[in-house]
């Protein structure tokens, strides 16, 4: 079975998003001393973003959830950490929109298939 639009769309969008936050990364530590103490958490979220999209392209179901519960993860800080709703809406309107094009009908037989 061909892969889906919305299969190939979400983890490549996975993968720019993940190098671009790892970039990022790098480059606000350039010149500073790194303590896994101050911020090792943030490189590995990143990380996480492109190991979900890269098994999302190889069809591996628990790479969906692996997709889903990072921006779910994405939903519950803006929540907690913005005393605006601007940032918790926005994450929720795109957990809602990958979480359709993740479980769709023809997306949850392009998973099943590849297993």
């Amino acid at each position: 079975m061909s892969r889906p639009l919305a299969v190939a769309g979400i983890g490549w969008l996975y993968i720019v998003v993940g190098v671009a936050g790892l970039g990022h990364d790098v480059l606000a530590m350039r010149g500073a001393v790194f303590s896994w103490s101050d911020g090792w958490a943030i490189p590995l979220v990143h990380l996480a973003a492109v190991i979900a999209g890269a098994y999302l392209l190889r069809g591996k179901d628990w790479a969906r959830w692996l997709a889903i519960a990072w921006i779910g993860f994405h939903v519950v800080f803006s929540f907690n950490l913005s005393p605006h709703p601007g940032p918790f809406v926005t994450h929720l309107i795109i957990f809602l929109l990958l979480a359709w094009g993740l479980f769709r009908p023809s997306s949850t037989q392009y998973f099943r298939a590849a297993a």
